[in-house]
């Protein structure tokens, strides 16, 4: 399902929604899974920007979409300048609020072709 499909399915139970155009969704229906995909701008800006507020529409997705969404992969590019205080907090913000707030059973980040799996203490 892509961004639009999921949009339109999210204005079916909330009418005022729009997505920010710096993210990308995309779900996999068949393995219940979310795909956030975030720009540089996205994941080097500051966290109460649009672009930024990957946590908010994750949690906002699978609170309205639960019969779509189990699971959450993070997708992005990691930027050249790793020492942005952004970036450090988009770091910080991957490792201690979505699985702890989501009760995921694992959060994959793919950044760069590296891939990163967060799993929950079960």
């Amino acid at each position: 399902m892509n961004k639009q499909e999921i949009l339109n399915l999210l204005r079916s139970k909330i009418k005022r929604v729009n997505f920010p155009k710096d993210i990308d969704f995309n779900i996999n229906p068949e393995r219940k899974e979310l795909v956030i995909t975030m720009t540089e701008n996205g994941i080097c800006s500051n966290m109460q920007t649009d672009s930024s507020a990957f946590e908010g529409w994750a949690i906002c997705l699978k609170t309205w979409l639960p019969e779509f969404v189990n699971d959450v992969v993070i997708n992005g590019k990691i930027p050249k300048n790793k020492n942005n205080l952004h970036y450090n907090r988009f770091l910080y913000r991957l490792k201690n609020s979505l699985i702890p707030i989501l009760g995921l059973k694992q959060m994959i980040i793919r950044m760069n072709w590296s891939f990163l799996m967060l799993q929950k203490m079960m």
